[in-house]
């Protein structure tokens, strides 16, 4: 059985660097192949990796959904955890107040915490 840190590495290596890693491959062999050389000025590499950095954020953060969102997986494993061990402590962070609000009050889950609540606790005092 696999652990979340391998099978999350394990994701970032095949969505992120192996790609990235073939990209590279294609673009020195066809300077090679060419005959040209792969050499820029000052601010091209700045800038191509300023648009590079631009359209992963766009594209992760806004096109195929924002990092971090309501995962409803989480609420149904406290609420799993809560049913088949009642004195089992389970802590689930959400990102919707008023679902932790829920959670605490129906299904007994002290812990349930909204990311707005911990950082006006964290900020207000």
């Amino acid at each position: 059985m696999k652990d979340g840190a391998s099978d999350s590495s394990n994701s970032w290596f095949k969505r992120f660097l192996l790609p990235g890693l073939g990209v590279k491959a294609v673009v020195i062999g066809g300077g090679y192949a060419t005959g040209r050389e792969l050499a820029w000025r000052p601010g091209e590499v700045t800038m191509i990796v300023g648009i590079t950095a631009f359209v992963l954020i766009l594209l992760n953060g806004i096109i195929l959904g924002r990092p971090g969102g309501q995962n409803p997986h989480n609420v149904e494993i406290a609420l799993q955890t809560r049913e088949l061990n009642p004195r089992q402590r389970v802590v689930v962070r959400l990102s919707d107040t008023h679902l932790a609000q829920t959670l605490r009050e129906a299904a007994n889950v002290r812990f349930a915490l909204s990311i707005p609540t911990l950082a006006a606790l964290a900020l207000g005092g």
